[in-house]
């Protein structure tokens, strides 16, 4: 059965407590009577002298028999014992009480001293064992009070220490499991301004980041998703148009070649899927080359002729037949270019046309893709790059995606340290344009 340290705490304390009590009812109680008694004999003993040396039993020539007993009875009444004075034959002998004999008591005292009248006279004085024994009995009650006392404050400390410390651990602990659990929104408080606070926060700062992670890893599935979805739609789409007949034969070998085309693409991305991983917030790993832009553009435009067929839309290219190299990584600015030509066919009105150009200004081509829909309202254009962001025109009505596109296509071109924008106009239309950096060193690079 598990033991809380609350428990082991309070039966530590209650057997500490116990012990205490019978250390001293036991081992105390006789080290306290020793004392008591060893006490008691010297002060009988300094008493006694002081009295033998005292005027009065000095001059008991002088005194009268009442005088004597009237001494006695004070110095009985002062020190709560019973006194005897005597001679050896017993012509004076006076007592201040009844006469016992000496050895019945542990504290006693006896002297002799000299007189012209009655000749040497014996003192005795002794205390009663009753009166040793309410002395002990009084010392006794007070040690034991003292330590219920003592008990009582010891187990408030107790309580103090429990909230100081175990408390808080407690609290650390249901944090720990709630998070455990996949409860990160649990809140955890601490409000001492310690160590334990420092292991609070260091809790919390974990419970973060697992629920980043977590966050990380559906946003990676659902990445991935996105990424094969595209290709893989148009591998299907033109295979089944071949197999119906949709496609003609003499026509095969052109979309044949967009399927090789495809496909290399998805083996790209499957190459790639391991590289993912070491993704972080702030940059991807990119692998970078040289390669036409011009022709990259061309052949994803090719992939969504069938699309483009059943709205009756037209691309409009602007881009020169030379090539125009670029450093970048292919498989990924490709991703880039398929997000925004699909984003544009959705939004896009049946007979228009989407506008695709490149153009080189400085050390940096600009890539353009422009499409004639209903545009974005100014108060969603900065939140079309969040992650499953859908609520706006350029999402919501795309009820299969995933809301990664942009997302996807923004971490990119940020990746490569360059630009991607956005200009729409509500009910005229959207251009996105992103720049990528011109490779100057290929040598079939335009002058």
């Amino acid at each position: 059965m598990k033991k809380s340290l609350l428990f082991k705490l309070i039966l530590c304390f209650f057997i500490c407590t116990f012990c205490f009590f019978m250390l001293f009812n036991m081992l105390g109680s006789k080290l306290l009577s020793e004392i008591l008694y060893e006490s008691r004999n010297q002060q009988l003993k300094e008493t006694g002298d002081s009295i033998v040396e005292s005027i009065e039993l000095k001059n008991i020539d002088t005194m009268t028999g009442e005088q004597i007993q009237a001494e006695l009875d004070r110095i009985s009444s002062q020190l709560h014992s019973i006194v005897y004075v005597y001679s050896n034959d017993r012509k004076i002998s006076f007592s201040s009480g009844p006469k016992k004999v000496l050895e019945e008591t542990r504290v006693s005292y006896s002297a002799s001293f000299s007189t012209e009248k009655y000749g040497k006279i014996f003192f005795d004085m002794y205390l009663e064992n009753s009166c040793i024994d309410l002395e002990y009995s009084n010392l006794m009650t007070f040690g034991n009070t003292s330590l219920i006392i003592l008990s009582v404050i010891v187990f408030l400390v107790f309580i103090l220490v429990y909230f100081l410390t175990i408390y808080p651990l407690h609290k650390i602990s249901v944090a720990a499991k709630e998070y455990s659990k996949g409860n990160f929104s649990y809140e955890l408080k601490i409000g001492q301004n310690d160590e334990y606070r420092d292991l609070g926060n260091t809790i919390k700062y974990m419970a973060n980041e697992l629920n980043n992670l977590d966050d990380y890893q559906r946003k990676f599935i659902g990445n991935i998703s996105h990424d094969f979805r595209s290709p893989l739609t148009s591998i299907k789409g033109y295979i089944t148009a071949m197999i119906d007949g949709t496609i003609p034969v003499e026509k095969q070998e052109k979309y044949l070649g967009i399927i090789l085309f495809e496909a290399d693409r998805l083996s790209g991305l499957m190459s790639n899927l391991l590289t993912l991983y070491n993704f972080d917030n702030n940059k991807r790993l990119l692998t970078k080359s040289s390669f036409d832009i011009n022709y990259i553009m061309k052949k994803t435009a090719e992939t969504y002729e069938g699309a483009c067929d059943k709205k009756k839309i037209s691309f409009v290219y602007r881009i020169s037949d030379e090539p125009l190299w670029v450093y970048a990584d292919q498989p990924k600015i490709q991703q880039v270019i398929n997000n925004l030509i699909d984003n544009a066919i959705k939004f896009s009105p049946h007979y228009s046309r989407i506008i695709l150009s490149t153009y080189v200004k400085g050390d940096k081509i600009f890539i353009s893709v422009k499409d004639f829909g209903e545009g974005i309202p100014k108060d969603s254009i900065n939140r079309i790059w969040e992650r499953f962001y859908k609520n706006d025109p350029s999402r919501g009505k795309d009820k299969k995606g995933t809301g990664l596109g942009l997302a996807i296509t923004k971490e990119i071109i940020q990746a490569h340290n360059e630009n991607i924008d956005v200009i729409s106009t509500e009910g005229v239309g959207t251009e996105f344009v992103f720049t990528l950096a011109k490779d100057n060193n290929n040598k079939n690079a335009d002058e």
